[in-house]
């Protein structure tokens, strides 16, 4: 399936066909509801394989599902999140074209179409979907490439490495410290201490990075890393660069309720930089997410679960919409207002 029409209209659909068919653009499939769309596209299966097309035509007056919720639907299956969405509409564009761009169409034609300009919008709407799949491939082999740097540094024993982008230490060395304050055996001054990992993972950093200069890519973690720094207060804490997108903050002997607040100064600390994010799912502007992991009373708790226990939290914190709080339930009994999202 290459181009994917929707159009309940049976002439509008045989002349939509008949254009494309006769400029090489294969043999378009129709569907003359949503419904049937979603069913060819198997929205209701999101494990199974897509029939990706590479271009929807989609009418915004249809029965029953009408083309801008259906338009809002695809693109939220992250299968079709780059697939390009035409709209179709009546001669005289209404305010349903804002909504219908909201929803994430790329661009429209009127009715009756206009050959010349169907094919000119097709092929750049197909252009703009084989850029981004591009960018998307480079990206990945980009990010394959470090993080295997990452790990020969981190087996060649770089724990006092320092990452010359925001000058905090390596991963490296949050595991070394996090040894030295969980695993060591508890003594007497220490026997009530607990300890902490936050994980603060940039949302949407891959965006960000694929429509930027890896530059301003670093550059935008710099500014992240002096944020962060800034709300560092306590003596004794240590802030990392744990990955590509993310970082991380050691707190030993610290209350359960001071890691919380920490945690929540940490996300707010980068939604309040600012930075304009067009292409983030989360919001406008760049945010963070937190995820936060305790060792047990009187600091029990391998230094390695702990900190795995808060990539874990972030990981749900990101898959929970971004720009959010989680603590690992393992090793915290969290409260109900422990879950922070948007101010």
């Amino acid at each position: 399936m290459k181009v994917l029409i929707v159009e309940n209209d049976p002439a509008m659909a045989t002349l939509l066909y008949e254009m494309l068919t006769s400029s090489n653009f294969g043999e378009p499939v129709v569907a003359e509801s949503a419904e049937a769309a979603f069913r060819m596209l198997r929205l209701d299966d999101p494990t199974g394989p897509t029939g990706e097309p590479e271009l929807i035509f989609m009418d915004i007056q249809l029965g029953g599902i009408d083309g801008i919720e259906a338009c809002a639907r695809i693109k939220s299956d992250q299968r079709y999140a780059d697939v390009p969405v035409i709209m179709v509409t009546s001669a005289s564009p209404t305010d349903n074209l804002e909504m219908a761009f909201l929803a994430g169409a790329v661009d429209y034609i009127t009715k009756p179409p206009n050959y010349r300009e169907l094919l000119a919008r097709a092929r750049s709407a197909i252009r703009l979907k084989q850029e981004l799949d591009r960018r998307r491939a480079m990206g990945e082999t980009a990010k394959a490439l470090r993080e295997r740097i990452a790990e020969l540094e981190e087996s060649l024993g770089a724990h006092g490495a320092v990452d010359p982008v925001t000058r905090f230490p390596v991963r490296g060395a949050l595991r070394k410290v996090a040894c030295r304050h969980f695993d060591a055996e508890p003594s007497a001054a220490t026997s009530s201490a607990r300890h902490a990992v936050a994980i603060v993972r940039v949302d949407a950093f891959a965006n960000y990075e694929m429509f930027h200069r890896e530059a301003s890519a670093d550059a935008l973690l710099a500014r992240v890393a002096s944020a962060l720094t800034d709300v560092n207060a306590r003596a004794g804490d240590l802030l990392v660069r744990s990955g590509r997108d993310s970082f991380a903050l050691l707190m030993p002997n610290v209350r359960e309720d001071v890691a919380r607040q920490t945690a929540e100064r940490l996300r707010l600390a980068v939604f309040e930089l600012t930075i304009p994010h067009e292409y983030s799912p989360v919001d406008s502007v760049v945010t963070a997410s937190v995820g936060v992991a305790e060792s047990g009373a009187h600091g029990n708790g391998h230094h390695a679960t702990v900190i795995a226990g808060a990539e874990h939290a972030v990981a749900r914190a990101v898959d929970g919409g971004g720009n959010r709080i989680e603590l690992t339930a393992e090793l915290i009994h969290p409260r109900p207002d422990t879950v922070v999202g948007r101010p």
